[in-house]
This record gives C-alpha cells, sequence and structure tokens, in this order.
C-alpha cells in the first residue's frame, strides 16, 4: 500500500470516529427534545419565588413568608441553588425562557447519563443505549425540578465509587465525592440516597480489611459534602421531621405507589429481567450488596412513585457495570449469549456504515430536533394546568382575600401574588411545600376535593373570602348549591376550567358589577 492510501485511510477513519461522535451527541439532543413536555408542574411556580426572594435579598430564607398558615415559622429553602437559577432565567428571558430551560436540562441529563454508563461500561454504544433506556423510565417525572439533578448526581456518585473499586480510593476521589455530597445537599432532599448507595455500591463480596474500609470512607466522603450548606447541614433535620409526608400525603400523586399502567413500570421490568437473563446465561452476578441497592430501591420506587427514577439509574448502573466485568472476564469469542450477540452484531453494523449514509442518518436526525422543538414553542406551558383566568379576574374586580385554593394550585397562587423580588403581597392557604401544610389544614383541604360531608371546613379553617376552583372537583358543584356562595366565573366556559366564587353578602353589595347565574336563579326561586 502506498503512503497515499494509507494517509486515506486515516483519513477517513478520523472522519468516521468524528461522525459517529456527532450521531452520539445528537441521539442525546433527540431523545431530550423529544422527552420535554409543556411545563405542567405545579412546584415550579414556588421555586421561582423562592429563588427571587433570595436573588433579591441576598440571603436564603430561615423561616416561611408566603404561606397563611407557616408564616414566621422555621423553613428550610434545601432547593435554593436551583431556585436562584429557575428565578434567574425567569427574570432575563421570562416564562417562554423557563419553558426552553426545561428542555436544555433535559438534553444535558440525557447527555450526562449517557456519558457516565458509557464509561462505566466501556463502551459509547452501551453507554447510548442504556442512557435512551433510562430517560425513557422516568419520562413521566421528567419536569423542570431540582430532582432532575439528583438523578444525574446519583449515576455520578455509583460511577466515582465504582472507580475506587476497579482501582483505588484517592485523595482526588474522595475530594470528588464531597463536592458531589455538597451539590446534591443544595439541590435536593434526597441525598441519603447517595449515602446509601455510595456504601453499598464500594462494598464488595470478598471479605478483607480493603472491602470494609473503603465503603465508610466512600460513603463518609460524600455524607461530609452534604453537611456544607448555608444551612450546615440544616436538611438533615429537615428530611428526618418530614420522613411521615408520603404517609400523610399520599393522595399527592408523586406520593403514590407505583402501577402497571405507568411507563416506567415497564422500563424497570425491562431491566429487572435483562439482568437476571444475563447474569443466568453467564454465570455472572453483580455484586450481593449491589444487588441489595438495586432492590431496595425498586422497592422504593414501588410505594413511591417518586423515587423511581434512582431505581432505574440504579439498575442502568448496574447492567453497564456489568457488561464491562463481562468483557473483561470472558473471551469476547467464546459467548454464545444471543442477547450479547445482538449487542454486539448492531454496534458493528452501525459502526460500520459509510460516512455518508452516517451524514443521511445525521441530518434526518436534525430535522427531527427541529420538528420537537417547533412542537414545543406552539405550546411551551399548558395553561389548563394553571388558574390563568381566574388570577386575571380577582385582580380586575379587586376580591378579597384569603382565597380558598387547590393543592396543586399554591404555588402558581404565590408565584401571582408575590412582588418580582419574592415577597407576598398575599399569602396562600396551601401550597406544594408539605412541610408548611398544617395536617388540620391538609385533612380539611381534602374533604373539600373530594365533596366528603367534612367538605365546609376547608373554608371555615381558612376564612375564605374567595374560592377558586377546577371545574371537574366536587367543590365547584357543591358552592353551586350553597345559598352562602355565588358563582362570578363560569369555569366550564373558560379554557383553564377553573371557577371563581364569593360569598353571598360581598355579590349582594357589588350586585351591579356581577353576574351570578345560581345565586340569580335562587333570588328568583
Amino acid at each position: 500500500m502506498t503512503a497515499h492510501g494509507v494517509v486515506r485511510i486515516l483519513t477517513v477513519d478520523k472522519a468516521k470516529v468524528r461522525m459517529i461522535i456527532l450521531l452520539w451527541i445528537l441521539i442525546a439532543v433527540l431523545v431530550g427534545t423529544n422527552v420535554t413536555a409543556p411545563i405542567v408542574d405545579p412546584d415550579l411556580w414556588w421555586h421561582i419565588t423562592v429563588g427571587r426572594w433570595i436573588l433579591s435579598h441576598k440571603t436564603i430564607p430561615y423561616i416561611d413568608y408566603w404561606n397563611v398558615f407557616g408564616h414566621g415559622l422555621p423553613w428550610r429553602a434545601y432547593s435554593w441553588s436551583n431556585e436562584v437559577l429557575y428565578a434567574g432565567v425567569e427574570a432575563v428571558w421570562g416564562l417562554i425562557g423557563i419553558a426552553w430551560f426545561k428542555m436544555v436540562v433535559a438534553i444535558f441529563v440525557v447527555l450526562a447519563l449517557q456519558y457516565l454508563f458509557s464509561l462505566m461500561s466501556g463502551s459509547y454504544f452501551l453507554g447510548c443505549l442504556l442512557g435512551i433506556l433510562t430517560t425513557a423510565g422516568f419520562v413521566n417525572h421528567l419536569t423542570l425540578r431540582p430532582q432532575l439533578l439528583a438523578w444525574v448526581l446519583f449515576g455520578s456518585v455509583l460511577f466515582l465509587v465504582d472507580r475506587c473499586c476497579s482501582h483505588k480510593v484517592t485523595k482526588s476521589r474522595c475530594a470528588l465525592l464531597v463536592l458531589l455530597g455538597c451539590c446534591w445537599a443544595n439541590t435536593h432532599l434526597s441525598a441519603f440516597i447517595g449515602v446509601i448507595g455510595a456504601f453499598l455500591w464500594a462494598r464488595q463480596d470478598k471479605w478483607g480489611e480493603e472491602s470494609y474500609r473503603r465503603p465508610f470512607i466512600v460513603a463518609g466522603s460524600f455524607l461530609l459534602g452534604t453537611l456544607i450548606s448555608p444551612y450546615f447541614g440544616g436538611e438533615w433535620v429537615t428530611l428526618f421531621a418530614a420522613s411521615d409526608h408520603v404517609f400523610q400525603f399520599n393522595e399527592i400523586v408523586e406520593f403514590g405507589a407505583l402501577t402497571i399502567k405507568d411507563r416506567c413500570a415497564g422500563v424497570l421490568l425491562i431491566q429487572i429481567v435483562l439482568l437476571v437473563v444475563l447474569s443466568y446465561n453467564n454465570r455472572l452476578l453483580p455484586s450481593f450488596s449491589r444487588i441489595v441497592l438495586a432492590l431496595g430501591c425498586v422497592l422504593v420506587g414501588a410505594f413511591i412513585v417518586k423515587f423511581v427514577p434512582f431505581a432505574v439509574v440504579c439498575l442502568s448502573a448496574i447492567l453497564a457495570r456489568w457488561f464491562r466485568d463481562y468483557e473483561q472476564g470472558q473471551e469476547k469469542e467464546s459467548s454464545s449469549d444471543r442477547i450479547l450477540a445482538g449487542v454486539k452484531l448492531l454496534q458493528t453494523r452501525v459502526c460500520a456504515l459509510q460516512i455518508k449514509t452516517m451524514q443521511a442518518v445525521g441530518f434526518f436526525m436534525v430535522c427531527l430536533i427541529i420538528f420537537n422543538c417547533v412542537r414545543f414553542h406552539r405550546n411551551p406551558i399548558n395553561r389548563e394546568m394553571y388558574p390563568w383566568n381566574a388570577v386575571d379576574f380577582i385582580r380586575k374586580e379587586n376580591l378579597h382575600f384569603p382565597i380558598v385554593h387547590g393543592f396543586g394550585q399554591g404555588g402558581f397562587m404565590m408565584y401571582q401574588f408575590s412582588d418580582s423580588d419574592g415577597t407576598p403581597i398575599e399569602r396562600v392557604v396551601i401550597d406544594g411545600r408539605t412541610n408548611v401544610n398544617p395536617p388540620a389544614i391538609w385533612t380539611a383541604f381534602k374533604g373539600a376535593q373530594y365533596g366528603t360531608r367534612e367538605w365546609e371546613d376547608y373554608l371555615e379553617k381558612t376564612k375564605a373570602k374567595t374560592v377558586v376552583w377546577k371545574e371537574s372537583f366536587a367543590l365547584s358543584s357543591l358552592l353551586r348549591v350553597s345559598t352562602d356562595w355565588c358563582e362570578v366565573v363560569d369555569g366550564a366556559s373558560n379554557p383553564d376550567k377553573f371557577s371563581v366564587f364569593i360569598s353571598r353578602d360581598e355579590f349582594e353589595s357589588r350586585r351591579d358589577e356581577f353576574v351570578s347565574t345560581d345565586c340569580g336563579q335562587q333570588e328568583t326561586n
């Protein structure tokens, strides 16, 4: 072969490698844009409000300012770092910026998980497949919340601890674990999962001094990082104080149990079956402690659906490490496993594609990404989830507070009735921060939500002057037949389906300003 031919082959190979890397990135971007749905999360609004307050006051809150019943009581903004970020984006680019920021975060999460699993498996192809599978497992949970970064942090902790097991525990790796613990503690209240995950992932089946020292060192390093926060580890106090909230507020969807209807349940089953089949066929099991970690995450996720993403990430990490262990311990030609053979064949054929074919695939993926972005731009925020029309009407007609509303609308009401610096103009009666809602108020709210005999307790305890309620729930119908309330905004005729009610006394005193069909009918009768 001539020198010119050798140079040509090397040039083609480099071009193909660059094209494969580009396709790897485009896959993550495509998946991220595809799973990004319009904003529907009710908690995003109070996160922005708290972030506004922090940016304005240059400090973090130690007491609650926004809740009628929690005002002045101790409260920690344990997700303050993300809240500041949300508020900063909203201040510069508005709500449309927040919507696009959600897509950026989704793409980052997919890219980060693909990269982590690629490093753990020793194959960027397998890492890409596991990243896609993992994203499919928590697509229903992918909202703009601090917990999104907690999933990436969990994967990062497992990867870093895995490096400590494969090589050795070094000061630099311990320092990185401290940094991850610090980031997690200032992001979300679930840092305890990182401590448990680090300990169990580092615990090996081999008996020896190192197998006992390593778990305590890595878990202790991560735990030390969680104490580095403006609250000096006070997040742990909040965690223990709120440990019963998943049972007290089990009517909330994210605190409910996993059902077979959830898409993430199917992904969990695929991961579990795949791991069992591979382990059985090839007589290669993950370490006992990692199996315990996976089972713990799956069981917690089965009872509390909010924690399912951690189980999905954990199982993908175990699969990634299993593939690496298999490649290191077995001769590649000796395997007769059809799953492994299929994965290798697929990888070989993808890498064997001509550059022009890869370019065509890349162009098609770019077109899909553009399509996803255009679709998202047309509907970045699902306005039917929030009482926009009701709030506009309340402001226009200067209706009186306290305003009674549903649990899911509390964060939005905090956002709407606070200044641009986060200072409340009016306080809400209930909101998504479960640790500021008294049990009596939550119980009364459930009576109003489901129309039980005690539905009036919610109005009495909150001293309601105005009611904003979703048309599809029982309270709207109960207020229509009540002689004490008058409907001044008919939710059935509004796109967001929220009705507004005021007391009959206020309606009578301002009869010329309002039209109320139900009160008019009662008066005629």
